[in-house]
This record gives structure tokens, sequence and C-alpha cells, in this order.
């Protein structure tokens, strides 16, 4: 009897990483789930919706939670996996290798479209997605997959940060503006270089790519200069007043 019974025990251990790897696949993307989460997946599927805890270069640091997509390909054998499409403005991007050969790519506060088109590009071959039967034709005698962003859309309180594609966009919420400009060290501070365009939202945005460092800026909006209030870094502006910092490493 005893011997039947630690038997038992031993199967239903055994039985406990996959009950784990079931229950992550059915509800991870209804809760958070870290990086290491991430790089624990067991098998590839449909770009689904998940919320995911990670730490941000970009906020120096700091623990931020995204809601987005999170696109995966199983290939142990692949040795670089990339990703392109309306969201990277089809520049290829890198997906990360977990640690059971399952690759994955994570498309964080992505709300310009409802839908997005992509591609993996796996050793150099380009593919449309095998797990995912929502597809089209590009048009050249091949298909180009069809993701469902994440439908979180963007509050009032907002402030820069760093597309998939490498670049920064500026963005700074203002219903009653007629003209908003961004003015820093890496134009001058003149505010006829880097004009804003306001979206349906009445956010304005404006994407640049920075070098490597520290960078003060402030926003002119109808000629009267700001700083960026969501942006917890700040420093002198040089003339008596305070300047918004981003730091891109």
């Amino acid at each position: 009897m005893k011997k039947r019974f630690s038997l038992a025990i031993v199967i239903s251990l055994s039985c406990v990483p996959c009950v784990l790897s079931a229950y992550m696949d059915e509800t991870a993307q209804n809760r958070a789930v870290t990086e290491f989460t991430l790089q624990g997946l067991e098998k590839a599927g449909q770009p689904k919706e998940y919320t995911v805890m990670r730490i941000a270069p970009e906020r120096h640091g700091a623990t931020v939670v995204e809601k987005g997509v999170l696109f995966t390909y199983s290939g142990r054998k692949v040795k670089k996996a990339k990703i392109a499409g309306d969201f990277t403005g089809w520049k290829t991007a890198m997906l990360t290798r977990g640690r059971n050969g399952i690759w994955y790519y994570f498309l964080g506060e992505y709300d310009r479209k409802p839908t997005v088109r992509y591609k993996f590009n796996i050793d150099g071959i380009w593919t449309s997605d095998p797990r995912n039967p929502e597809r089209e034709d590009d048009g050249n005698g091949s298909y180009v997959s069809i993701a469902h962003t994440a439908s979180h859309g963007e509050s009032n309180q907002v402030t820069f940060r760093i597309l998939p594609d490498g670049y920064i966009e500026f963005r700074h919420y203002d219903a009653r503006a007629s003209y908003i400009a961004i003015a820093g060290d890496f134009n001058s501070w003149n505010p006829e270089h880097d004009i804003m365009t306001r979206g349906e939202d009445n956010i304005w945005r404006l994407r640049k790519r920075l070098a490597k460092g520290t960078h003060r800026y402030k926003f002119v909006i109808d000629g009267e200069w700001h700083v960026d209030v969501y942006n917890i870094e700040s420093s002198s502006d040089g003339v008596g007043g305070i300047a918004s910092v981003i730091k891109i490493r």
C-alpha cells in the first residue's frame, strides 16, 4: 500500500510542470507576467493579448506594467528570428529566444490601428506566421499575417515613449492648442524645426531618432514654453528655468 501511494505522488509531481505550462497558456494573458515567465514558454501560438511587467531602460531601470500583444515562433534550431510589420515601419526587429526554443516579441502600447500586418524573417527567409490562420495576400505571391492590437487606448497623461523601430515618440495632450513643437539640445532649441502633429484623440505626436546620451527638451505651445509634466526627469534649462530630460542608452 505504501509503495502504491509513493508512486502516485511521484506521478503527480512529474505532471506539475505540464499543468503550470497549460495554466500559463490559458490565463497568463489575463494577468501580469514577467520576462522570466515569457522565457519559459513551451509552445508558440497565435498572437495574444498579455499584460507584461518589465524593466524599462527608458525609465532608468524602473518596473513598468504594459498591456500589449505577444508574437511567438517555435524553432529550436533557428539562429536568428526577426519580425517586421506595420508597427515597425516594416523594418526588422529581433525576437527573443526563450529557454525552450520559443522565440517571442512583445508589442506594447500600440493603438494607431486595431489590426496590423506582419511577417517573420527566420534565418533570412521571410514567412507568414505558421500559427496564425489570419492572413491576407501580399500581392507578391505570398501572405502577410494579421494580428489584433491591444485595445487599451491612451490617457491624457502621456509622455515620450520608445517605439519598436528605435525611434522616440514625443507625445503631449492638448485639445486647445493650435501649434506645438519640440525644442531641445538636439535641434539647437529651435521651435520651428520639430513641429508636432495633432491626432484625432487630441494627442500631439512627433517621431524622432536621438543619439545615445542625455537630452533636454521643452514643448513650445502656441509660443509659450512648457516642460513635459508627465516626464519625471528634469534639469536646469541653462537660462534659469526647468527642462524635461530623456536619456538614451
